[in-house]
C-alpha cells in the first residue's frame, strides 16, 4: 500500500515525509500533475491515501524540458473517472480551486478532506498529520 503526494514545495515534502516516517507506507511524492497522473495508470489499486496541493510552480520534469507543472484539478479529473480506492486529502491555501476539486471528488463517491496551509509547515505536524492519522486508521478499521 503507498501513499501518494502531490506538491512542489520541498519543505512542504520534507515535513511530510517526516510524518509518514512512522508508518509501514510507501510513500511517493510529485512535484508535478503529468507525472503523477502517469503514476496512477499502474498504482490506483495500491493506494493508501492521496494527499493534493493545487497551485503547482514550473519546473523542469527531464533536462531541456517545456516546465507544464499542471495543477491538482488534473489529478482530480483523472481520479473521478475510477472507483474510488482511498481516502483524498487536498492541502492547498487556494480556497476556490480546493472547493472544485472536493466537489468533483464527493460527487464521484471520494471519501476526502481539506486541510488549509498556515504557519509555513507548521500545520504539517499538526492539522495535515492529524488527518492522515484519522484517514490511515479508519481505513484500517474498514479492512477488517
Amino acid at each position: 500500500m503507498t501513499i501518494a503526494i502531490l506538491d512542489d514545495d520541498s519543505k512542504r515534502i520534507d515535513a511530510m515525509q517526516k510524518v509518514l516516517s512512522g508508518y509501514d507506507q510507501g510513500v511517493v511524492h510529485f512535484a508535478g500533475a503529468p507525472e503523477m497522473i502517469a503514476w496512477l495508470a499502474g498504482h490506483l489499486p495500491s493506494l493508501r491515501l492521496l494527499s493534493l496541493d493545487h497551485d503547482l510552480g514550473p519546473y523542469e520534469a527531464a533536462p531541456n524540458s517545456v516546465p507544464l507543472p499542471g495543477n491538482g484539478q488534473d489529478v482530480v479529473d483523472v481520479l473521478v473517472q475510477h472507483k474510488p480506492t482511498c481516502p483524498v486529502i487536498v492541502h492547498s491555501s487556494n480556497e476556490w480551486a480546493s472547493a472544485g476539486m472536493i466537489v468533483a471528488l464527493r460527487q464521484a463517491g471520494w471519501t476526502v478532506r481539506r486541510v488549509v496551509p498556515t504557519d509555513d509547515v507548521l500545520w504539517i505536524e499538526s492539522s495535515w498529520a492529524s488527518c492522515v492519522r484519522r484517514e490511515l486508521a479508519s481505513r484500517q478499521t474498514q479492512s477488517r
